[in-house]
């Protein structure tokens, strides 16, 4: 998750630069919403593209992964993030 974080940063340096993963690989909600109130522009379309790619890299991998057997049980809670993200 660190490279993932590290890859979308760096094309999304406003909202991800220096965030780093907490608890379990997740990512503070309030470092997020600061760093996007603090986005000039579409703020909103930055955040929701760079959360997007980090949940379309996580159904790649799930999907593809060679150890896990069924990964619809994973896809669904990621549907679940997308659904948040695609509002």
């Amino acid at each position: 998750m660190s490279v993932l974080l590290e890859d979308t940063a760096a094309r999304y340096p406003e909202l991800l630069a220096g965030v780093r993963l907490g608890f379990a690989g997740g990512l503070d909600p309030e470092v997020i919403e600061k760093r996007a109130f603090k986005i000039s522009g579409d703020r909103e379309r930055c955040v929701r593209d760079a959360l997007g790619e980090m949940v379309t890299y996580l159904e790649f991998e799930l999907r593809n992964h060679p150890r896990i057997e069924d990964p619809k049980i994973y896809l669904d809670a990621i549907e679940e993030l997308r659904a948040k993200i695609d509002l």
